[in-house]
């Protein structure tokens, strides 16, 4: 805890505030935080006290006090030896505090001798004394002190009656005051136990004083059974009873209670705890439980079986066999018992133990070695059909070993060594036998096995696997586990989600449903039988209790959790119950100790506290613990929730878990998930109301109440109402402004338009008789102008492909060159050829066929491969059956042309051109790839491919000889440009340039 040692009190607030003096101020815990009480930095404050309507007094080192909240709800300390006159300020250390209601009553140590009374408004008042206060306390409502011999009341008025005279109590301090369940009045003093009566208080009991040898009793609390906890100087802590007998005792060395040095004060609070105040600090201590931890002695360890033998307790641990003192109930570590036991067997020869090797404790503490080899044994068991059959598994190896006991002619035990089962390869645990002589095992704790005995021992007899197959759900994963046990004769199996039974009528596992009233073997994935025939069922989440199942019949159970035990975050590995004494012990890491016969205790769940609500930048706007709706500055939309639950009832462990979940109403749709987290921020939050509330609950799942805190984000002053109303009046007078400028702009150039209207009208008249003029002959030439853009039409498409002047030249610039120029020559010559295929086409000089179009291709492409060479590389992909398919003429050459143009532009090294024809139902299909990449031009950009009046033409052509019956499509992929054309194939030929057909 963050607070500086030795702490010297501690007190409880009815909320559940923990409150702390210490050497160096007080410190307040709610739970999740520890904060410094602002003003007592550096104080050192003896004592501290809370009334039952939670007002704080403290007492230290020339002061005393009480805490006051500021404007924000924040405590801080306010002195109060600052009210009395001058002269009695100097009060010195204030050691004791007793409160009397809503008052407290201070006792200075200062030169003059007074009390001083304190009421929650800050007003004191002073109570003088015959002599030195030596004792401070209350009792049944009221303050009593004492003043050497003499036993004083104080009274309403200030004027202090005498009560008794106790020569009992010459140098002796009262501590504190205990009524019995009898009503018997107690005095608690620093040398025991003393029964107030009258004037007579007599010691109950030397037992304290004879163990205190000469200590003292510096503290007192009552435990909810009527015993007491007693606090001493050097002793540590008692527990006695109202006879002054002391029952237990735990000193500073003990593992249960690490505490240091003196005890100063001992605090219990409402969760059946103790919070002990010692010169190394706080420690609180859960006395009344069900549970409790035992210590073995030389520290902690593995538990992994149990045996009652000739009455004692035995227990297997890793660390050996540990026997429970039938005297002081202490565990001891039994030197006999070898180490990292596994198994323990109680027979009449003695306790056989399965360790590191295998061994029998004789009743006369000696031992007898049935396997001298340090074997590593997990598990053994006698056969209950040939009790003289001893099995034992091995862990490494995975020997199953069969020893004989027998019975020498002079009376001596001895064993035999059998031999090993040979079907066993691996660790075997627990053994157990059923009622039908089979032998069942887990193997590793991963699946289960089984030996056919029932017709007796054999060792060649096979293991049997148990899994899926016989019912066992999720057998042979990687996450499955068993433990196997024996419950009235039949065998019960449970894993991390299930519970089955095995039922030798159909030889496979069910699941076990003979637990009435709720079970959930998901939950519960534990099974330990008692001796009774129930069931105790280990928690598998921590937010679940233990619980038990009761046998109501023999093939019968109820099921009823045990809430309150504190063992949720406890895994048992082992466990035996004792019906002798109702206790049941559970192995662990550890050894705990559980009550059967106790009853559920009434716990209440957490009660949340919202301690403080800051801003962005960490400064507190609120702190408190009030109900009431907060204003805060439009400013802070920007909050950090801080909330906690006071409740300290903590597990067998020592452990308190407690989660939340918060709403802010008004911006979350529902409730958070449960988190430990004790703080919520949000961010630019809107103006208007909130409401933020929170939850805890227990490591048992219990719920407690909702907390909520109201407060208000104030609009901005820009959106509030009066706000809009100016914007608005504002607003109105700006449009009519605007309105009446604009209106006389208007004005102005409606004048000016006016004219310029009549203007204009004039000469719209004369226009319009001009037009109509024109329009007549418009008319009269329309039809002969239609005719003649047809013929134009025609004529330039013709003469765009018609090359007449390219043949002239190129036949004269063959003739010129010299004889040599061979390649030129070539070159020239095939360009032509090719012109002249192009002037001898006779009459129709538009239609073609695919065959013809192809030779005119290879004759372009033959030029083409002229002049690029190797760089050029050519491939043409048509059937013969294909080329009588009617195709206008020249149709494919502008698509070779920028095939080649391009992709020369875009290739890396060379040019590769593929030309394709196919035929699909009721079209044709032509192809021309190249090599290269795609290239946007302005006409591609604007959604129209185009490369310039080839393609131009391309597409007027198109759209002459197949109307609504082609389409043409670009595409590109990584390193590849291709153009396909899909052509509509008629019956006869290729349509008219007039014809008109659907579209495809």
């Amino acid at each position: 805890m963050p607070i500086n040692p030795p702490a010297r009190a501690v007190a409880i607030h009815p909320r559940g505030f923990v409150y702390v003096a210490s050497i160096d101020g007080l410190a307040e815990y709610d739970g999740a935080t520890w904060q410094r009480v602002a003003g007592t930095e550096g104080l050192i404050v003896h004592n501290v006290a809370v009334t039952p309507q939670g007002h704080v007094y403290y007492s230290g080192a020339e002061t005393f006090g009480h805490l006051v909240r500021n404007g924000q709800g924040a405590l801080q300390a306010q002195p109060l030896q600052t009210q009395l006159a001058t002269a009695d300020r100097r009060v010195g250390h204030v050691l004791r505090i007793a409160l009397a209601g809503e008052s407290a009553v201070f006792a200075p140590q200062g030169a003059e001798h007074f009390l001083v009374r304190a009421q929650p408004n800050g007003t004191v008042e002073k109570i003088p004394l015959t002599g030195r206060c030596t004792s401070l306390f209350a009792h049944a409502g009221a303050v009593f002190f004492t003043v050497g011999t003499e036993l004083w009341r104080v009274e309403a008025n200030s004027a202090p009656a005498r009560v008794a005279t106790l020569p009992q109590l010459r140098s002796i301090a009262v501590v504190a005051t205990h009524t019995t369940a009898g009503g018997e009045a107690l005095l608690i003093c620093s040398d025991g136990l003393h029964r107030w009566d009258r004037d007579e208080a007599p010691l109950l009991s030397k037992d304290i004083v004879t163990l205190l040898a000469g200590d003292r009793i510096t503290s007192c609390a009552a435990l909810e059974d009527g015993t007491l906890l007693l606090g001493t100087d050097a002793h540590g802590l008692l527990i006695v009873d109202t006879e002054g007998r002391v029952l237990a005792h735990y000193t500073e060395n003990d593992r249960n209670f690490p505490i240091s040095g003196k005890i100063a004060a001992l605090t219990g609070d409402t969760w059946s705890g103790v919070w002990i105040s010692h010169y190394g600090g706080v420690t609180r201590a859960q006395f009344n439980s069900p549970t409790s931890l035992h210590d073995i002695a030389g520290g902690f360890a593995r538990v992994e079986s149990f045996a009652f033998h000739h009455g004692q307790l035995h227990v297997g641990t890793t660390r050996g066999v540990m026997v429970r003192g039938s005297d002081d109930g202490q565990f001891k570590l039994l030197p006999q018992g070898g180490i990292d036991t596994w198994a323990l067997l109680s027979t009449k020869d003695g306790l056989v133990v399965a360790g590191d090797d295998l061994r029998l404790i004789r009743p006369d503490g000696s031992v007898q070695l049935i396997e001298e080899q340090r074997l590593g044994f997990r598990s053994a068991i006698f056969l209950r059909r040939d009790p003289n059959c001893l099995l034992a598994s091995t862990g490494p190896g995975g020997q199953l070993r069969v020893y004989r006991r027998q019975r020498s002619q002079a009376g001596e035990i001895t064993w035999r060594f059998e031999g090993l089962v040979a079907s066993v390869r691996a660790p075997l645990y627990p053994l157990v036998e059923d009622d039908a002589g089979w032998i069942w095992s887990s193997r590793n704790r991963l699946e289960i096995v089984r030996l056919d005995w029932r017709k007796g021992m054999r060792l060649d007899t096979p293991l049997e696997n148990l899994g899926a197959e016989h019912g066992l759900t999720g057998a042979g994963a990687a996450s499955f586990r068993v433990r196997l046990f024996l419950l009235n004769g039949q065998i019960e199996v449970s894993s991390q989600d299930q519970l089955w039974r095995f039922d030798p009528i159909v030889n496979r596992f069910v699941a076990e449903d003979r637990i009435a009233g709720g079970f959930d073997a998901k939950r519960w994935s534990r099974a330990f039988p008692l001796s009774d025939g129930s069931l105790w069922l280990a928690n598998s989440q921590d937010n679940d209790p233990p619980a038990l199942a009761r046998a109501t019949t023999p093939n019968a159970w109820r099921f009823e959790p045990l809430t309150g035990t504190d063992l949720e975050s406890l895994r048992p590995t082992a466990l035996i119950d004792d019906p002798a004494t109702g206790t049941l012990w559970l192995g662990h890491l550890g050894l705990a100790a559980f009550d059967l016969r106790w009853k559920t205790r009434d716990t209440s769940p957490p009660s949340v506290v919202i301690r403080e609500i800051a801003s962005r930048n960490g400064k507190s706007l609120w702190r408190g613990s009030n109900d009431e709706t907060r204003q805060l500055s439009f400013e802070d939309t920007s909050l950090g929730f801080t909330y906690a639950a006071p409740y300290f009832h903590s597990d067998t462990l020592g452990r308190t878990k407690i989660s939340y979940r918060t709403q802010l109403q008004g911006v979350d749709a529902g409730w958070s998930d449960w988190s430990e987290h004790t703080q919520r921020d949000y961010s630019n939050l809107p103006s208007g109301n909130f409401s933020f509330r929170v939850q805890a609950r227990d490591a048992s799942g219990n719920s407690g109440p909702v907390s909520q805190l109201r407060f208000t984000l104030p609009t901005l002053w820009w959106r509030t109402s009066w706000a809009v109303v100016a914007y608005f009046v504002f607003g109105l007078l700006s449009i009519a402004s605007l309105i009446h400028l604009r209106t006389r702009a208007l004005q102005a150039r409606a004048a000016r338009l006016t004219a310029t209207v009549a203007e204009h009208t004039a000469e719209l008249l004369q226009q319009n008789r001009e037009l109509k003029r024109l329009h007549q002959l418009e008319l009269n030439q329309k039809s002969a102008a239609l005719l003649a853009e047809e013929k134009a039409r025609l004529e330039t498409l013709r003469y765009q492909l018609n090359p007449h002047f390219l043949f002239n030249t190129l036949t004269s610039i063959s003739a010129s060159l010299p004889e040599n120029a061979t390649a030129t020559r070539t070159m020239v010559r095939r360009l032509a050829d090719f012109c002249r295929i192009t002037l001898h086409r006779g009459e129709d000089t538009e239609r073609s066929n695919v065959g013809e179009e192809m030779r005119q291709l290879r004759t372009y492409l033959e030029i083409e491969q002229s002049r690029w060479g190797d760089l050029l590389e050519v491939t043409i992909d048509c059937p013969p059956m294909l080329e009588l398919e009617p195709l206008p003429h020249f149709l494919l050459l502008p698509l070779v042309e920028n095939a080649i143009k391009y992709g020369r532009a875009t290739s890396q090294d060379r040019i590769i051109v593929r030309l394709s024809v196919r035929r699909e139902p009721e079209e044709l299909v032509l192809v021309v790839a190249n090599s290269g990449e795609w290239i946007e031009t302005d006409a591609a950009r604007r959604g129209t491919p185009s490369f310039g009046i080839g393609l131009a033409n391309l597409r007027e052509r198109l759209a002459r000889y197949y109307p609504r019956a082609h389409e043409l499509i670009f595409s590109h992929t990584p390193g590849w440009v291709s153009v396909t054309l899909h052509l509509k194939i008629f019956h006869h030929d290729f349509p008219s340039p007039h014809s008109a057909h659907p579209h495809h």
